[in-house]
């Protein structure tokens, strides 16, 4: 397989407690894969208020076909368990259009039995 992968990187600390820290960014043929480091939330799971920290992973596709696919985890630090992902969709490929939205959260800390 023919790709060049390009890894440029910054981690500086965001100016408020709101921004985005870009953790990397990464090139293969095209595509951009961006990692980016959210603020910290406490997410209600269950009934029970869970620290989650939030990370967002970007691609984005260029050339001829193109679009963007940006996909947030809220993941429980000690265990590594993802709580909520949301997941937005918007490319396009030989034409056709292709949109989506999605998100999915646990409903509780417990594994059914």
């Amino acid at each position: 397989m023919d790709s060049s992968v390009t890894s440029l990187g910054t981690d500086s600390t965001p100016a408020l407690p709101a921004h985005t820290v870009v953790d990397s960014v990464c090139w293969v043929m095209g595509t951009q894969l961006t990692v980016a480091q959210r603020p910290p939330a406490t997410i209600a799971v269950g009934g029970h208020d869970v620290s989650v920290e939030h990370t967002r992973l970007t691609l984005t596709f260029s050339g001829i076909d193109g679009g963007t696919n940006p996909t947030d985890f809220w993941v429980v630090p000690s265990s590594g368990l993802v709580v909520r992902e949301h997941e937005t969709v918007g490319v396009t490929q030989g034409g056709v259009r292709y949109s989506e939205d999605m998100d999915i959260m646990l409903s509780g800390l417990d594994p059914m039995r």
